[in-house]
C-alpha cells in the first residue's frame, strides 16, 4: 500500500505516527495554518535541540507544536518560531506527543527541510495573482450555480476533531482549500465567496467524508 507520508511503500502499519491539523500562527513561516502534520512518537532520551514537538501542558491549551530550544534539568525550553519569547513553562516527558517529521500542504507531502518558504518576490506575486483571481472570480458569479454544483460533487471532504463533541470540516477542490463547516454554518474564504452559494453545499456529513478525523494544534 502507498503511503503518503514516506513517499514509499509500507512494510509495516505505521501505529506511531498520527496526523494533526496545524491552525496556529506560532510557527510561521514554517507551518501554516490547514497544514497537516505527520507526528512520530519519540522518546524523550532522543529529542535535541531544533526538533518541531507536540506537545499538551493542559487539556484547556490543547496541542501546542513548537521548536526545543534546549534541555534542561526543568525540562524541555520550547518556542514558537514567530513568538518574541521562549514558553515560559517547560514541557515535562509525560506531556510530549510526538515529533513532526513531515508536513503536507496543498495535497503533497514535505519533510521539514524541503518546505517552500514565502520570499517577498513571491508574497509580491502572490498577493497579485491573488487580485486577478478575485477578479476572474466576480466575472464568473453567473456561473455560481453550476460551479457550486460541480464543488459539492466532486469537492473532498475532511473532518478534523475540535473537541469531544464538535468536529470541522473542510472543503477542499483541486487541491484548494475552499472554506470549512462548523457549528451548523459554512464559512467559506472571502475570495471564493463570488462563486459558492453554500445552500447548496451539504449540511449532513454521513458517509461522505474521504479521510479519517485529525486532532488539532496551534
Amino acid at each position: 500500500m502507498k503511503d503518503p507520508i514516506h513517499n514509499g511503500y509500507q512494510t509495516k502499519p505505521l501505529r506511531d505516527v498520527h496526523l494533526l491539523f496545524y491552525r496556529g500562527g506560532s510557527m510561521w513561516p514554517l507551518l501554516r495554518k490547514h497544514d497537516r502534520l505527520a507526528v512520530c512518537h519519540i522518546d524523550y532520551k532522543d529529542i535535541q535541540a531544533g526538533d518541531i514537538i507536540v506537545f499538551q501542558l493542559s487539556a484547556e491549551k490543547g496541542n501546542i507544536v513548537h521548536r526545543v530550544l534546549t534541555l534542561s534539568p526543568q525540562g524541555i525550553i520550547t518556542k514558537g518560531d514567530n513568538n518574541p519569547d521562549r514558553d515560559q513553562e517547560a514541557v515535562k516527558p509525560e506531556q510530549i506527543a510526538g515529533k513532526v517529521i513531515r508536513v503536507q500542504r496543498s495535497g503533497r507531502w514535505y519533510s521539514l527541510q524541503n518546505l517552500p518558504q514565502p520570499s517577498k518576490i513571491s508574497s509580491t506575486w502572490r498577493a497579485g495573482m491573488m487580485r486577478l483571481v478575485k477578479t476572474g472570480l466576480l466575472a464568473a458569479r453567473p456561473l455560481r450555480p453550476i460551479i457550486t454544483w460541480q464543488i459539492a460533487r466532486w469537492g473532498k471532504l475532511t473532518s478534523y476533531t475540535r473537541s469531544q463533541t464538535q468536529m470541522e470540516y473542510h472543503l477542499h477542490f483541486m487541491g484548494v482549500f475552499l472554506g470549512k463547516y462548523i457549528k451548523g454554518q459554512w464559512h467559506i474564504r472571502p475570495v471564493f465567496q463570488p462563486l459558492i452559494n453554500t445552500a447548496q453545499l451539504p449540511s449532513s456529513f454521513s458517509g461522505q467524508v474521504s479521510e479519517h478525523s485529525f486532532e488539532t494544534a496551534q
